[in-house]
């Protein structure tokens, strides 16, 4: 009896608002909306420009996590020597600390851990760059001992008798550490360290071998609420990926991005995943439809199963 409970609770969670796209993919629940969803129109543009960056925009809950992981596989089954990587940003960094260079430093982590331990040699310099400014690091220097000018001339007229001059008249000098943070630190910091681009570029450069195409596909961002922070991403991250050839699609919610702050061409553009009006529109009531039918024959096979064990 248990034993059904457990399969019957499974099949409950795969239609949780809440439920991992990646599981209901895996076990065959997804259901394409119309002749072209937007994963195939995803999967089209990154084939046709493979450098080239895009946004998909949508509220929450409306389907586009699905869409980007559909597009994914579709990718990978459809173009040869490419990397396609699915990153939810939210697991890298904290959304309300989002500044310019978070998706470069992302991509360059990955990218490192991507290369085996044996052909990291070649790289190895630039790995501990992108390192180093993701998380931070300690820099240490040389100062003048305040003490020092405390021991000057003025101590010597003072002193009768003076065993080391040259002890007042060197310079002392002590060591101290800093700790300065790294982009995907908490902290607020400006500007891209030049570095880092370079870095990545000559990680995606050593793959070229053994990908001719990289894609990154970066979800989450539909919940940042920051539209300077988010626009900040698609200006300079995107740019600065597709500058490197690595193409990228950015999801995101449909109020971080208003006016013409977006200017579509060849190289980029914005898709839509908007909520589903299956009063009007003939091809949201036939998705729905093709959902309630999926539901339908998935419990009475469920059912039967139960009933027959």
């Amino acid at each position: 009896m248990e034993n059904r409970l457990d399969f019957f609770r499974q099949q409950m969670a795969a239609f949780e608002g809440s439920a991992d796209p990646s599981n209901a993919i895996t076990h065959g629940y997804y259901v394409p909306l119309g002749t072209m969803p937007v994963s195939d129109n995803i999967a089209g543009r990154l084939a046709l420009r493979p450098a080239s960056s895009h946004l998909l925009l949508g509220g929450i809950g409306s389907g586009k996590t699905t869409e980007v992981l559909m597009a994914a596989e579709k990718i990978e089954k459809s173009i040869k020597k490419v990397h396609v990587r699915y990153v939810d940003v939210t697991l890298h960094t904290d959304l309300t600390k989002m500044k310019n260079g978070t998706l470069i430093v992302i991509v360059g982590l990955l990218l490192a851990n991507s290369i085996s331990n044996d052909d990291q040699e070649a790289v190895e310099s630039s790995i501990k760059v992108i390192r180093k400014l993701a998380h931070g690091y300690h820099r240490e220097y040389e100062v003048l001992d305040p003490s020092f000018e405390l021991r000057g001339l003025g101590g010597l007229r003072q002193s009768l008798i003076v065993p080391d001059i040259a002890s007042y008249l060197t310079p002392k000098t002590i060591t101290k550490t800093d700790h300065l943070d790294g982009i995907l630190s908490p902290v607020q910091r400006k500007g891209v360290n030049n570095d880092l681009k370079s870095s990545v570029q000559a990680l995606r450069n050593h793959l070229r071998n053994q990908y001719e195409y990289i894609f990154f596909l970066f979800d989450g961002l539909d919940r940042l609420d920051n539209p300077s922070a988010f626009y900040g991403l698609v200006e300079n991250d995107l740019r600065q990926l597709s500058e490197m050839g690595i193409g990228s699609i950015l999801v995101g919610n449909t109020h971080l991005l208003t006016g013409d702050q977006w200017i579509e061409d060849d190289s980029k553009s914005i898709l839509y995943q908007y909520s589903l009006d299956v009063e009007k529109n003939h091809d949201h009531k036939d998705f729905f439809m093709n959902v309630i039918n999926w539901i339908v024959r998935s419990f009475h096979s469920t059912l039967t199963l139960w009933l027959n064990s």
